[in-house]
């Protein structure tokens, strides 16, 4: 079960929707909360087990940086899982859907987040409204740059 979720529907094809969201050198032109997105080992590419380079933004004058692995990299799906010291204290599964309208020319993003680990409430009572209120902008960022480039 998701601790956080936002749904957005974009007016494209799924293919489209990836296409831009998987263009990580480009985020810095238009996406919100999470404004940098980078593969450690680019001779890899985003493949299952490859370890990414993550900046959050919750606002204008505080970031986190993270660096979670990421578990799938599909045609449905991108999923990272990070954690703080050890999944035991505190780790989150970070997903992306990508559903397809019935006739494939609209996407509904689902982006999604459960956490576990003994620091996960003192942690959601923290940062819990700032990170869904940042789900909601990454999501409405990533439909305007989408529908834009039509």
């Amino acid at each position: 079960m998701a601790d956080f979720t936002a749904v957005t529907i974009i007016n494209a094809p799924p293919s489209t929707v990836r296409n831009v969201f998987l263009d990580f050198g480009k985020y810095s032109e238009w996406a919100k909360f999470i404004t940098e997105i980078r593969l450690s080992d680019d001779k890899a590419g985003p493949v299952p087990g490859s370890t990414l380079k993550v900046t959050l933004s919750f606002d204008e004058s505080s970031s986190q940086k993270m660096t979670p692995t990421i578990n799938e990299n599909s045609e449905d799906a991108f999923i990272w899982t990070g954690t703080l010291g050890t999944k035991h204290i505190f780790a989150g599964t970070h997903k992306f859907q990508f559903k397809p309208s019935a006739d494939g020319q609209k996407t509904e993003l689902i982006q999604s987040e459960a956490f576990s680990g003994f620091l996960r409430s003192p942690l959601l009572w923290f940062v819990g409204d700032k990170t869904q209120k940042g789900f909601e902008t990454f999501n409405i960022a990533l439909k305007n740059r989408v529908e834009s480039l039509l």
